[in-house]
């Protein structure tokens, strides 16, 4: 007797926890915002909620974070008339609180990932 099983489904990483924004004084929090197909996916091992529909080069979302040394896995979306891509990076970066930052693209056509703090002063 011959018996064949066939499995049939998604294999994925471990399932993470939530992410929770704090809920802290502004000058406590940093603010940290996805563009140009820059998504924000994980905070400190947990799983950004809702990182939004990657759409080439356009789009990303914001989330709030404690003040302090943060991991952070982002995922960017690139996209042609013929060809769509994603590619995905971690980092870890000192975020101080009361700053705005944004991650993504250095522009239209050079799609190396960037940090920069948005805030002046």
């Amino acid at each position: 007797m011959l018996v064949v099983v066939v499995v049939v489904g998604c294999v994925s990483g471990p399932k993470l926890p939530q992410y929770v924004p704090p809920k802290l004084p502004k000058d406590q929090v940093a603010i940290l915002k996805g563009h140009g197909g820059t998504t924000v996916i994980s905070i400190d091992q947990a799983e950004v909620k809702g990182s939004g529909i990657q759409m080439g080069n356009f789009g990303g979302n914001h989330v709030i974070l404690a003040a302090g040394t943060r991991r952070i896995v982002v995922s960017q979306a690139s996209s042609s008339s013929t060809s769509f891509s994603s590619s995905t990076m971690p980092f870890e970066f000192d975020f101080q609180g009361g700053h705005v930052y944004r991650v993504g693209p250095r522009g239209t056509f050079n799609r190396e990932m960037e940090l920069h703090d948005e805030t002046s002063g």
